[in-house]
């Protein structure tokens, strides 16, 4: 990924560099399509066809990564140089790295628009009780979510949730998505549902720990949700919460 960054950089300033050089390329012809050097131009500025007062636009490439397992790669060039690295005659470069899962709440918020919706909602979506308090804290964030940030976020998470919020139930009169009011729905008829199948509360946390004795076994939560006689989704929101209390 450094190298990809350093790439994409590259062809950024080449691009910019070759426009400054088709212009004066262009200003330095005569009529009849001759060059020619201006007086004020010195012979390294007509050679080189880069004046010593053209300026080009820095390039700063943002690596986001989404993935629920810590980053693993390289986060800076000289991670794949052999030998010493930082030596003084190498490329220096660090990645501007955003791990979006373990990005802290402030930090979340901390952006502008609708990406605080996007990472907030991809760092909580397998879990849907800090799911629930996030969008609780953050409740006008979440009251009107447009189209193309809710088909970024189905990308992403691939929660069916997102998928019975995109109705005209929880379409707002800005064109947008309520997406509080859909999640607090859904988590509720989550709750209702789990006390129409006669599950009390305390059953419940006997069917969680079951769920995580047997998964540390090695069973799929679809064999654990026949067990514990719960739904799959369950199953994988507790192996999740577990997960995430070991991290």
């Amino acid at each position: 990924m450094p190298f990809r960054v350093l790439e994409i950089d590259f062809v950024n300033y080449a691009r910019q560099m070759r426009i400054i050089r088709d212009r004066h390329e262009a200003e330095w012809r005569d009529s009849e399509g001759h060059m020619h050097k201006p007086e004020n131009v010195t012979p390294g500025e007509y050679l080189g066809r880069f004046l010593k007062t053209d300026r080009i636009v820095r390039c700063v490439t943002l690596v986001v990564y989404w993935g629920e397992k810590p980053w693993d790669g390289p986060l800076k060039l000289s991670d794949l140089f052999a030998g010493e690295a930082g030596t003084s005659h190498t490329v220096q470069m660090d990645m501007n790295f955003l791990d979006v899962c373990r990005m802290t709440d402030e930090e979340i918020l901390g952006y502008t628009s609708e990406l605080r919706t996007v990472f907030g909602f991809k760092k909580y979506a397998r879990n849907k009780e800090k799911l629930k308090t996030f969008i609780d804290s953050n409740q006008k964030y979440f009251r009107n979510v447009s189209e193309t940030a809710l088909n970024a976020l189905d990308e992403l998470t691939h929660s069916p949730e997102l998928q019975k919020i995109r109705t005209s139930k929880y379409q707002t009169p800005e064109g947008g998505f309520d997406m509080c009011q859909g999640i607090q729905e859904m988590i509720q008829d989550g709750i209702q549902e789990g006390k129409r199948d006669g599950i009390r509360e305390g059953e419940i946390k006997k069917a969680k720990e079951m769920s995580i004795s047997l998964a540390g076994m090695g069973l799929s939560a679809d064999k654990i949700a026949e067990a514990a006689n719960v739904s799959v989704q369950l199953v994988q929101d507790w192996l999740s919460e577990k997960s995430e209390n070991e991290g």
